[in-house]
Formats: C-alpha cells, structure tokens, sequence
C-alpha cells in the first residue's frame, strides 16, 4: 500500500524513469565503448622480449636485448618464487582474485579522497588495467582510464588470472631498460626470480611504483623506507610471523650489477642469427612460457654442451698459454649423432672485458693445408683406383715450373697409400689426385660442403690437394662429420628437438643435401649418404695411427686404448694450423692462427693442433671400452691377399703376399706386374716413377762410382721458347754424397740437401758450365748451350733483309 503511493507520486515516477534513462544510456554508453574499444588480448601476448639461448640441461647461457632495446626474460608463473605474486598482489590489488578487472570497492574509495583533496591523491587501477596499460600506453587522461577499464574487463574474459598475473609479472618495468620479473631478479640480484627472498621481492615490487625514485643503487634510504611499508602491509594482510618479517627487513640492499649471462658468445651470435632474430622483429604470439615458433625470440635450447664447452675452451686456452699474443684458436665439437654442435668457439682470444677480438675466426675462409687429403684419396677408392695396400711413389713431381716438396723434404721412394696418407706426403697425394683427374677431385670436395672452392679447376691447378683454393672451419666440421657418420651427411644444426630448428649457416655453402627445409631437420635431420661406407670405413683406418703424434701424445694414447682418427694441416706460409679428429661419437676440429692471417713459425698442424684435437676427441670417449669404442666392419669391405709390394692381387711370382682391406663392388683382379723371372733370378719391375729413384738410391749406396751429372745433359742446347716464360732448368746428379753444391760458370748457384733436384731458373742465353762439389768433396762439370730462339730466328732472316 505505502509503496504504492509512492509511486503514484509523479515526482517519483520522473526519478525512476530518470533513473532507468541514466542506466540505459550507460549502458549502451558501456556497450558501444565493448565494440569499438579493440580487445587488447592480442597486444598483451605479443610484446617483444629477449632472445634467451639455454644450454642441453636448460640453463641460460645468453641473453640479448628486445627488439625494443628492453631486458625481458618471460617466465612462467611457478617459476617466479613463492612471494613475489603474494606481494604483488597485496600491495597492488589486494582484491585482484575477487572482483572483475575493476575493483569498484577501491574506484568508489578513490573517487571519495580525489574529490575531497581536489586533486588525484589515490587510483583505482588494477593489475588487469595496469596490464592493458602496459600493452597499449596512452596519455592519461580521464578517458583513457575508461579505456583501461573496459580493456581489463575483456582481458578477465579471455585470461585466467594466473595467466593475467604471470604476464603481468613478465612486462612490468623496474627501471632503465628492465621489464619483467627475471631480468629484474638477475639484474639486481644476480639471481633467477623463484630464488628471491621475502625482503628482495618487496624490493623489486617497490620499484614498480617509482623505477626511478627506489632504485637500491642510486636511492638506498628511499628504497629501504619503501620496502619497510610493503613488508608491514603484506604482513598485515597475510599474518606473516614477526620473525619473518624482522629477517625481511634486516636483508641487504643488493649491489646493481647489470650483467646478463653471456656465455659462448660466439655459438649464441651463430644461433639467435641461424633463427633469423634481428633488431626490430615483434615476437611472442603465444605468451611468455614457451618457444616462440617464429624463431624470432624468447626461449631457445641449444644443443650446447656444458661439460665438452668447458672442455674446448680449457683446452684451447692451455694450447695456447705459450703462443704469441696476436696468435688465436677456433674450435667445434659435434655430436656425431644427430650432426648437432655441443661446442663451439670462434675465438679463444675474445675478452668483452678488453673490448678485443670480437671476429669469429670460424666464419673466416682460410687455406685448409693438408686437410682436403682425406676425401682425394676417399674418391680414389670409390672407384676402385687405389686400396689403403696400394703402392704409390714419393718421388719427384713436377706442377708446371714449381716442384713440390714433403714438409720434412724426404723422399721416402715406394711406399703404400696407408704409409701416404697418414704422414701426408704431398707428391703421393699429387699423384691420386691425377689419377681421379683435377675436375672430378674439385667436384668430389665440393659434394663434400666445401663451397668456398667455387672457381674452376684450373685457378686451384694439381695444387687444390695440397691446400689451394679456401675453407671455414665449419665447412671442415660438417665434412668430417660425414667421414666420421661413414659417409652419412647433414647439416649442422644448434637447437635441440622441438625447440626452432636453425641449421648451420655456411655462407655461400649448398642448400642441405636432400632435405627440403629446416622443418624436416627438426624431425630428426636424416641426411644423405654421400660417401660410400666402405671407404669412409678404409679411410678411417689409416687415419686412426696413432704413431703421428708427438711422443708424450703417444703415451697418453697408449694409456687411454681409445682409437681416435685425425687428420692435420698446415698452411702454405705457415698462416693456419689445423686438425680433425673423430670418432664414431664425436668430431673435433681445430684452427691455430692470426685472425688478421699472417706467418708464425709455430702454427704447425701436428705440434699445436693435433696434441688438443686428440685429447678433446678421447676426453669425450671417456668411459667407452675400447673393443667396442670403434667402428665395426661394414658391409662391403673384405679381406683379400695382395702383393706387399704393389697392393695388387698377387701373381706366381710375388715374393712376399699379406692380407689386405678391398672394396668388394670395386676389387681389382688384374694380377701384381712388378715381380718376374729373369735368368733365374726374381727380378723386381719399378714403374717409370720410381725406377729413377732405386738407380739414385743404388748409387748413393755405392760412393765408389764417379759424381756424374745427370740433368742437364753434356753438350745440350736449350731452347728458350719467345714470348713465354722460361722454363727452369733441373740440375741433377747420380753417384754423390749430399749435401752437394752447384755452381755455373764459377758461380755458387744453392744446396743442395737430398736427392730432390734443383732448379736453375731463369737460364741466361749463352754458353756455360754447370759444376758440383760433392760432401766428400768430388766434382763433375757438363757444358751447354742455352739459345734464344728468337735471337736466332733474327740470325737466320738477317741475310733476307739486306
């Protein structure tokens, strides 16, 4: 009845249907501000953060800057420690898990003091809206702070508030270029955010409020003072026990130490621009808790190995304790297994601390020496031209006008393709090399990852086997790698399974072999078998001597019983210092040498390479027994009886016959040539290559004969051909006891030191006399002619022009 004539009052009916006017309008006001207000869900998950790299076990070993120059490391929730969300949440938005994303209790309290002091004194804003905030800033103003509040609203309809509380966490600013929880906590704190105490996570709240104004290092009383206010509030809301709270209060003021983790710089620049991060790019679709699929930043685990990182840097580090100071090292080690890189140093030298030595020298082309030898002799055997038993000749050569020359200058005369390539004799290496033919052998080592070797066969010449032409130290990794898989190929890759698949980058190098992208490598990077098993097998073999190594090398080898295959180099001009080492597990590469490039007597492959190769192979093969520890005989490789001399099947004749590995899809039948019966007597056939060397090698035995020159002949005349340059001329002699020195026409020419003939170049027209002296002090002399030819054509045609 009362309530009736209430109503019936037109006062009262004007107020309600005011009333109801007012509430339509905001309404409508509320939902048109829905619509055209855009949801700012998207913006909030998609803020640029750091590139983090972490290692095989999950510990981040390098940070970089956001794209928007910022610190910002996304965690998850659970791992931001047990108080900081707490007193987030207490001195922030205490009500956060109860109201909306508007806390109408605390905007209605807000609205009470602002109108009453006449001016803002108090704020309303939660941690949704502080989040909308965050994600799009704008000026402030009243109307945006209806902005804030309507973008909370559709935030809490689209996130949960942990969800809303961990990206909040991850983006707030804490000074400078600081944003989020972690970077905040290792900044500080040198700590990771779920390590942080009650006292340094009131800290790092308090900062929110004024990054500037609390900061420990520039303010310490004011962020004292503030972080005692949090504490008494936060104990006041959550009953923490006074002595808590007293060891809360008593913890030190931090010492700032903005240092983010910087390790492996060199493996973390090749991994975050394998990805394809750059400055600039806007990453994280998905939120901060997992990778962001894009590659473009966030979290990446690596395939880096902590224990083999420590071992590749330690052991540079000790090889190069007695190196002169502009003298550096690069190295790489590689799980054999999925050709992934567990360790990785571009530069041993680099010091960030000096500001020096910033270039990756593994990037850098360089001459790889001796190095390329291996895959020469592997196509050789692919095609049946040559088995490790094969007899090859180390005598003299010549390419063009220049004859190359071992590293020790001996000539050790018959010897087997095991003996050639293990010591890496130059001239045997020369001589399988023309037996493939130049262009095969450059096509070979091209399908091997050698890119760089982009110019035709004639600008390497028949010096590619001995070094011409350039390589990188990755391009060398990747090579070994297949020998050490037996043939089996695949691009290098940095991340592990279901994180970004980055592959290794070579610049200029082939696309992967067989594979369509980095997608399929992150499926498990199957790769192409590129050179035959058998062969990889045989070349393995000989590689695996350990009798190249120097003598305290030797000892260790012996004590460990692990097998490890290596192969050195050195570069013409002694710039470079290689070696590759491997196993059926890993494979190790090495380079010594100025990153500027420039000769050191001391960058010598065996001595300085070999020694930290070797023991970084076999370090990682700890554990591993030695009858198992190396690779069984594979399918296709047999043993067969050969000639001990020729390597060939053995004929009726041949003195002496041994067991040997043959490839079964290539083994030659041809009968061994070398050995027949003369006038009753086994008589032994050199080839044409090594039948000069057993005369000299006879002669030197016998001193008794006269010195007699060889080269050049008595009475010869030389021809010098016009317009060409002039051939050198070979100075040689039989029956003399070294070293031996020659003189023309009186004049002292050079030493002569062992069998190798010397050259007289360029040969001056005229008459002359060419002499020795011997070290038992015996002479010989020849006298020639050399002609220019075109002098005497002149002679010849003077008569016509008169």
């Amino acid at each position: 009845m009362i309530f009736s004539r209430i109503l019936g009052r037109r006062w009262v009916r004007w107020c309600l249907a005011g009333f109801a006017a007012v509430l339509l309008v905001c309404g409508l006001g509320f939902a048109g501000l829905w619509i055209w207000v855009p949801d700012p869900t998207s913006a909030v998950l998609s803020r640029p953060v750091s590139p983090v790299l972490v290692d095989a076990d999950g510990r981040v070993i390098n940070v970089r800057l956001s794209s928007r120059g910022e610190w910002c490391i996304p965690v998850p929730l659970e791992k931001m420690g047990k108080w900081l969300p707490k007193v987030l949440v207490a001195v922030e938005d205490k009500r956060f898990y109860e109201h909306g994303g508007v806390d109408f209790l605390a905007l209605g309290r807000a609205t009470y003091l602002n109108l009453r002091h006449g001016r803002v004194v108090s704020g309303a804003s939660t941690i949704s809206s502080q989040l909308v905030r965050l994600s799009r800033p704008r000026e402030r103003t009243f109307g945006t702070k209806i902005l804030e509040f309507v973008g909370a609203w559709q935030l809490e309809r689209s996130l949960s508030k942990d969800e809303l509380l961990e990206q909040y966490l991850n983006q707030a600013p804490f000074g400078g270029p600081i944003r989020g929880v972690e970077a905040a906590a290792r900044l500080y704190f040198g700590k990771r955010a779920e390590e942080l105490s009650l006292g340094e996570s009131a800290l790092l709240v308090g900062l929110l409020k004024g990054p500037t104004a609390y900061r420990p290092d520039r303010n310490p009383k004011a962020a004292q003072q503030r972080r005692r206010q949090i504490i008494a509030k936060v104990a006041e809301q959550t009953g923490f026990p006074p002595d808590l709270t007293d060891l809360a209060l008593k913890e030190p003021l931090p010492d700032f130490k903005p240092v983010m983790p910087a390790e492996a710089r060199h493996f973390a620049d090749l991994a975050f621009l394998s990805l394809g991060w750059k400055p600039g790019a806007t990453v994280r679709p998905e939120g901060p808790a997992g990778p962001d699929p894009t590659g473009l930043g966030g979290v990446v685990k690596s395939t880096l190995n902590p224990e083999a990182q420590e071992l590749l840097e330690r052991t540079l580090r000790e090889q190069l304790a007695g190196a002169a100071p502009e003298t550096t090292a690069a190295g790489i080690v590689v799980d054999n297994r999925n050709a992934a890189i567990i360790a990785y140093v571009g530069n041993a030298r680099f010091d960030p601390a000096a500001g020096r030595e910033w270039v990756d020298c593994a990037l850098a082309p360089r001459s790889p020496g001796s190095t390329l030898k291996p895959f020469i002799y592997l196509a050789a055997m692919e095609k049946g031209l040559i088995i490790p038993a094969s007899l090859l000749a180390d005598t003299p050569i010549r390419l063009g006008g220049d004859a190359p020359r071992n590293f020790d200058r001996r000539r050790r005369g018959p010897v087997s393709v095991h003996t050639a390539l293990a010591e890496s004799l130059n001239i045997p290496a020369v001589r399988v090399q023309r037996m493939l033919g130049l262009r095969p052998a450059l096509g070979a080592l091209r399908r091997a990852g050698f890119a760089h070797l982009s110019r035709d066969d004639e600008a390497y010449g028949e010096s590619l086997v001995l070094g011409a032409g350039e390589v990188t130290l990755l391009e060398l990794a990747r090579a070994y790698t297949a020998l050490a898989n037996l043939g089996l190929d695949r691009p290098l890759v940095l991340t592990a399974p279901g994180t970004p698949a980055a592959v290794m980058p070579v610049p200029g190098s082939r696309p992967p072999a067989g594979l369509a992208g980095s997608a399929q490598l992150a499926a498990g990077n199957p790769g192409l078998q590129l050179h035959s098993r058998a062969a990889s097998f045989l070349i393995a073999e000989i590689l695996k001597d350990p009798g190249r190594l120097p003598f305290i090398e030797q000892l260790t080898q012996a004590r460990s019983g692990a097998p490890v295959a290596f192969k050195t180099g050195t570069s013409y001009g002694l710039r470079d210092a290689w070696t590759a080492a491997y196993t059926p597990r890993h494979t190790v590469v090495l380079w010594f040498g100025k990153a500027a490039g420039g000769p050191d007597n001391a960058l010598l492959g065996l001595s300085l390479a070999a020694p930290g190769a070797v023991r970084i192979a076999r370090g990682l093969e700890a554990g591993i027994d030695p009858a198992t520890g190396w690779y069984p005989r594979p399918e296709g490789v047999s043993t067969a009886p050969v000639c001990a001399l020729s390597g060939l099947p053995p004929s009726p004749f041949c003195p002496i016959v041994r067991q040997a590995y043959v490839i079964d899809s290539v083994r030659r039948t041809q009968p061994c040539p070398m050995h027949t019966i003369r006038d009753g007597r086994l008589v032994t056939l050199w080839p044409p290559e090594l039948e000069d060397f057993q005369k000299s090698r006879q002669a030197e035995e016998d001193l008794s004969r006269p010195a007699f020159i060889v080269s050049p002949l008595a009475g010869a005349e030389y021809l010098l051909p016009p317009g060409v340059r002039a051939e050198p001329l070979p100075l040689k002699a039989d029956g003399v006891a070294y070293p031996v020195h020659w003189y023309i026409d009186g004049r002292h020419l050079g030493r002569q030191d062992d069998p190798d003939e010397m050259l007289y170049c360029p040969p001056t027209p005229g008459r002359h006399r060419i002499s020795l002296l011997d070290a038992e002090d015996r002479t010989a002399s020849v006298d020639i002619g050399i002609i220019d030819l075109l002098e005497r054509i002149r002679e010849s045609e003077a008569p016509l022009l008169e």
